[in-house]
């Protein structure tokens, strides 16, 4: 295996069977390895023998995540590519982003779930759920399975990170109002954790139990900032009158840690609060 040349191990496959190309995957040189390896990929039955081969031999990355595309592109597939030594960090990072766009809904929720990280499965979901994606998601049909749920995934991963901005970027990047209304709660508790007070005020309509929530989960989320003490005092001038009993009872709790907020505003220059 040593003496065959690249064009030898094309020319082996065409006279004969393409698993004769199967012995020199594992070939110390990088380009006759390289060739048998393509010839290969194709080849669902190959698959496995291919990956063996790239654990050994980080030159083999690209293809093996081709045929991973061609013949395991779920979840399950996803997390044989991450397994894969790469030539480098930042084509690792790069192909595997690549990889997890092409996944569908349903399957790129799956691989998200699958992670334990948090960073991981954030980085994961945003690598499916670009703005040229988001129509897609969510214009047809959002009620799919997958298809919101991943969206709404996100969103609620970012949230719990302390990201609202990244929030609004994905909410308003959702090209039709009608399916960007499916997170109208979650723009709210965005918009109030960045302290723009009145814009998330404005969108109001009625002052439901529900928007009340919105804003308890803000203030559960900036109790540590500096502008916890204004959202609550806004929560109390716009919800006193409307509050459930759990909404009292969660609201003076939280009201009872804000002296304690000694930390930074979540975003470096809030907009301007009239309240």
């Amino acid at each position: 295996p040593t003496r065959i040349s690249p064009d030898g191990v094309a020319l082996l496959c065409e006279l004969g069977d393409t698993r004769e190309a199967n012995p020199f995957l594992r070939s110390p040189r990088v380009d006759v390895a390289r060739a048998a390896a393509e010839r290969l990929a194709p080849q669902a039955g190959a698959l496995e023998d291919l990956l063996d081969a790239a654990q050994a031999q980080p030159a083999l990355f690209d293809i093996a995540l081709s045929a991973l595309k061609a013949h395991l592109r779920t979840a399950d597939g996803y997390q044989r590519a991450k397994a894969l030594p790469a030539p480098s960090p930042e084509r690792r990072t790069t192909a595997l982003a690549e990889w997890a766009a092409g996944l569908t809904a349903p399957e790129l929720l799956r691989a998200a779930q699958m992670e334990s990280d948090t960073t991981a499965r954030i980085d994961l979901l945003s690598a499916g759920v670009t703005p040229t994606r988001l129509a897609d998601l969510l214009g047809s049909d959002p009620t799919v399975f997958g298809r919101r749920e991943v969206v709404s995934e996100l969103i609620r991963l970012r949230l719990a990170v302390g990201e609202p901005r990244a929030v609004l970027d994905v909410i308003e990047a959702i090209p039709d109002p009608e399916a960007a209304s499916l997170f109208e709660y979650q723009r709210i508790t965005a918009l109030v954790m960045l302290n723009r007070l009145d814009e998330a005020a404005a969108r109001h309509t009625e002052l439901t139990p529900r928007l009340c929530d919105a804003w308890l989960d803000a203030l559960a989320h900036c109790q540590e900032f500096e502008q916890g003490p204004q959202i609550a005092a806004r929560i109390e001038a716009l919800f006193a009158p409307t509050m459930t009993n759990a909404q009292r009872v969660r609201f003076d709790v939280m009201r009872t840690e804000l002296p304690k907020a000694q930390a930074t505003p979540l975003e470096d220059n809030p907009a301007p609060n009239d309240s």
